[in-house]
């Protein structure tokens, strides 16, 4: 069964969103002119409370599975000196990448809009691989 590529992004925000959705938010105080709300104040709010847990969480592939190469240059490790066919992209073009045990996976961003490209990276096996539904399947 193969699933494309919109299939993957969908489910990706699902993931995230149920991350996101897990980490600790902060009941901001009403004033006069407010209600009470909650905001999405992300894992570093929980820090300050959980040292220990929040120092262990941040060292695991969960909290790093999805990087932002601008602010991790080191994060893409698929191999772009190498010609391959299945790589219709550069490393300028990557907003985010997923992964980095087993294999990563690329996105690029449009608008509001994130998009996975066509090949994925083998980080195990240090090769490229397709990535996405083969026409006509």
């Amino acid at each position: 069964m193969s699933v494309s590529q919109p299939t993957f992004v969908f489910g990706l925000l699902v993931v995230t969103a149920a991350v996101l959705g897990s980490a600790c938010t902060e009941q901001i105080a009403p004033t006069p002119d407010s209600a009470v709300s909650n905001a999405y104040t992300g894992s570093t709010a929980c820090r300050d409370c959980h040292v220990d847990i929040y120092t262990r969480w941040q060292e695991t592939l969960m909290a790093n599975v999805l990087l932002d190469p601008q602010e991790h240059p080191d994060a893409i490790l698929g191999d772009f000196d190498s010609a391959n066919p299945l790589v219709t992209f550069r490393p300028e073009d990557v907003t985010f990448t997923y992964g980095s045990k087993w294999k990563q996976r690329y996105f690029t961003q449009r608008g509001d809009d994130l998009f996975v490209f066509p090949a994925q990276w083998d980080v195990q096996n240090r090769e490229w691989r397709r990535y996405g539904a083969r026409p006509g399947t």
